[in-house]
């Protein structure tokens, strides 16, 4: 079994990795000087194997932005748009107008 003072330098497609609440953030660097990105994905099983599936891609060196290891967020939500947990994940995100205005009255009373 192999180290891991053996794999390094780092190979030319790791990304960066960290949990962020019930998110998993990803962070691609950037390719011949392009600006660096970063998606995010829910901390469940469509997420999970979305993460999978995009360090696969980076392994077999599809790093540009827009390909299967390093897509845009547009396309990972058009892939977890599929996934039940998800869009309710999403749908409890959703602030309504109502709650909007009673957090802004109490701010107000709190003279903020």
């Amino acid at each position: 079994m192999a180290s891991l003072s053996d794999s390094y330098p780092l190979p030319s497609y790791a990304a960066y990795i960290w949990l962020k609440g019930d998110q998993v953030c990803l962070s691609f660097p950037g390719q011949n000087g392009a600006r660096a990105h970063q998606v995010q994905l829910p901390l469940n099983e469509a997420g999970l194997k979305c993460l999978v599936d995009i360090l696969k891609g980076r392994e077999q060196n599809e790093v540009w932005l827009a390909r299967a290891g390093a897509p845009t967020k547009r396309q990972v939500e058009e892939d977890l748009k599929k996934d039940a947990q998800y869009n309710a994940w999403l749908k409890a995100m959703r602030t309504s107008q109502k709650e909007k205005d009673e957090a802004t009255k109490f701010l107000e009373e709190l003279g903020l």
